[in-house]
């Protein structure tokens, strides 16, 4: 009886993971990152942000996919932490993945009309819209306004 148990209760754990990888909506082809290795924008000496260099590798040029990247600031242009952004196209949403230290996340996948949500901001920040577009860029920059 305890064995059928045991036996039912992994069968459980194993269905429940596989419908949360379906739910991600990706099929497994996508990648989201939020490593440190994620390049941060880079400082001028006036204080200002530019952009980050162009980070699609060769490897992923061969295989047909782009790194989407989305930034988030405040109005002062510093980064904002766990900001939970949400990749969306015409297939569906990805699940959220929150920026890093430098409010920077990234999705590689092959190149699509990609939006994004903000499912959740940081307590004292406030978003000035429900989505963002990227317009054909591979890169957006999101500044949220302090509450």
């Amino acid at each position: 009886m305890n064995f059928k148990r045991i036996a039912l209760l992994l069968a459980a754990v194993l269905v429940l993971g596989a419908m949360m990888s379906f739910v991600a909506c990706d099929g497994g082809e996508g990648e989201q990152t939020t490593e440190a290795a994620t390049e941060a924008p880079e400082q001028t000496t006036a204080g200002t942000q530019t952009p980050a260099t162009e980070q699609t590798t060769e490897a992923e040029t061969e295989s047909g996919k782009v790194t989407y990247t989305v930034t988030v600031v405040d109005a002062n242009g510093a980064p904002v932490k766990d900001v939970a952004v949400q990749f969306c196209d015409d297939n569906g949403c990805r699940m959220p993945v929150a920026t890093n230290a430098q409010g920077v996340v990234t999705l590689t996948e092959a190149e699509s009309n990609f939006h994004v949500t903000l499912a959740s901001v940081p307590a004292g920040y406030a978003a000035d819209a429900t989505e963002y577009y990227f317009d054909g860029a591979l890169e957006l920059t999101i500044t949220l306004q302090a509450e």
